[in-house]
């Protein structure tokens, strides 16, 4: 929906459209599941996230890994 500017997602690269499908393998279906899901990672863990960019080829798969802040 938005990425904060300076905020992890932000750092890593994500931006405001970008669709999240996997964090840390598990599978992220909704914006509800997205925040139940980092709700449940210690602050200052890294994660692994799956997630899809538009492109004029059409939706591309792109992987990165953050720091949740403390």
């Amino acid at each position: 929906m938005r990425v904060s500017k300076q905020s992890a997602a932000d750092v890593a690269g994500l931006h405001a459209g970008d669709v999240i499908r996997t964090i840390n393998g598990k599978g992220v279906g909704s914006t509800e599941e997205l925040a139940a899901t980092v709700a449940q990672i210690e602050a200052g863990s890294t994660v692994s996230i799956v997630y899809l960019i538009k492109t004029q080829l059409g939706w591309m798969p792109k992987e990165t890994v953050i720091a949740l802040a403390k």
